[in-house]
């Protein structure tokens, strides 16, 4: 996969995956498939291990990663408006996996930048 492919993949994957999170937050649901917190957990940290894989500064990354954390906490505030629950362990929850995902991707991104690229022989 080419560099160009590499950064849409990942730019489409933080979108969908962002996409997806924000609306299954949002949507009533009658009982959850899973524990609640492991829910968040996952999501969030899907959302986050694209943007950590990227090869934009730390700090930059850290900066997509607040503003994932803030939405998340948004989603908290708004979701007895839509009739859900929200609640400070599920936003916890989600920082949680903001920071596994953050920390897999991490690990990804390391591997890849120390790793020559595979020749095309």
């Amino acid at each position: 996969m080419s560099s160009e492919q590499w950064r849409l993949a990942r730019r489409l994957s933080v979108v969908l995956v962002g996409l997806l999170v924000i609306g299954l937050s949002l949507a009533p649901l009658a009982e959850a498939p899973a524990p609640d917190k492991l829910l968040h957990m996952l999501a969030y940290g899907a959302w986050a291990l694209p943007i950590s894989v990227s090869r934009r500064t730390l700090g930059r990354i850290g900066s997509y990663l607040a503003i994932i954390l803030i939405v998340g906490g948004v989603i908290e505030i708004v979701q007895p408006y839509v009739g859900r629950e929200g609640s400070l362990a599920d936003f916890l929850a989600n920082l949680l996996g903001i920071g596994f995902g953050a920390a897999g991707g991490l690990g990804i991104r390391s591997c890849r930048l120390r790793r020559p690229p595979l020749s095309r022989k």
